[in-house]
């Protein structure tokens, strides 16, 4: 069996909405003009030291504040691949610049604690510091200006990975909230559901409950074939035509919400499959 599906919304709008905002500024205020942003070398401005190590599969990166100072551990073991590594410095950055969150680590309320920085956690502290990464790596102005006319795709995605360094899974999770078509992104991990992530039009467009169990998953399907390791080289993505039906529960065959997909999917390696899933062109 799967596990439980994770809906994507822990935060109001109007808060993503603040977080994508003040992180903007950040971002302009250090680094205007410079594209990619250099998450480690704000924290150096801000008297913020950075050290890496392995730590296990224990958390993927830690904010401590002792002395009066903060300190960032950044995790190898989950974050060799550079992009990983800058979300993760990102996301304890979120925890520094988040006014309530600093307090709350400064006053001793709260002891610094791990963070998995893969929009998976449910405590809407984590989803407020991965909102603030996502939006300190890639600006939304810039972020739209790299879309420009693309389509969404996993091609896109990949370009806004290596336009802006940020993790394949935050960019698509960026362009399925441009909202500019139906569309989802879906992560895997061993096989089994993680997380979906809906654009508004798909939500509006029914598109809305959980994912079906992951054996039910065709093997003949992008998704299928990537989960069974036939994308092992993580650069070329595997596409197939797809229907709604096959993957939203409430959804019949003959239902006219059973829209063509095109689903395509690409291996993240020991961090699992994504799948993006976009309304068809006819």
């Amino acid at each position: 069996m799967s596990a439980p599906a994770t809906e994507q919304r822990f935060l109001s709008p109007s808060r993503e909405q603040e977080l994508a905002d003040f992180a903007e500024w950040i971002a302009d205020d250090h680094f205007r003009g410079e594209t990619p942003i250099d998450p480690e070398g704000l924290a150096r401005k801000r008297g913020i030291t950075v050290s890496r190590g392995n730590y296990g599969d224990s958390f993927d990166g830690l904010l401590e504040h002792k002395t009066g100072r903060f300190h960032i551990y950044c995790n190898m073991a989950r974050s060799r691949l550079p992009a990983r590594g800058r979300f993760t410095i990102a996301h304890e950055l979120g925890h520094f610049f988040i006014d309530e969150h600093r307090a709350a680590l400064s006053s001793g309320r709260v002891n610094g604690h791990g963070s998995f920085c893969d929009f998976r956690s449910k405590n809407p502290v984590e989803r407020e510091a991965d909102c603030f990464a996502s939006n300190l790596l890639m600006p939304p102005k810039r972020f739209r200006r790299a879309v420009g006319s693309r389509r969404v795709s996993l091609s896109t995605v990949m370009h806004i990975s290596e336009t802006f360094q940020a993790s394949r899974t935050a960019a698509a999770v960026r362009l399925v909230n441009l909202d500019l078509t139906i569309c989802g992104a879906v992560l895997w991990q061993e096989g089994r559901f993680i997380w979906k992530w809906l654009s508004d039009k798909a939500r509006a467009a029914g598109l809305r409950t959980s994912l079906n169990p992951a054996d039910t998953v065709p093997p003949d399907s992008a998704t299928g074939r990537v989960i069974a390791g036939e994308d092992e080289a993580d650069e070329h993505p595997i596409a197939s035509v797809s229907t709604a039906a096959t993957w939203f529960r409430g959804i019949s065959h003959g239902s006219s919400r059973n829209i063509v997909l095109q689903e395509e999917a690409i291996s993240l390696g020991r961090f699992g499959v994504l799948t993006m899933l976009v309304e068809r062109s006819m």
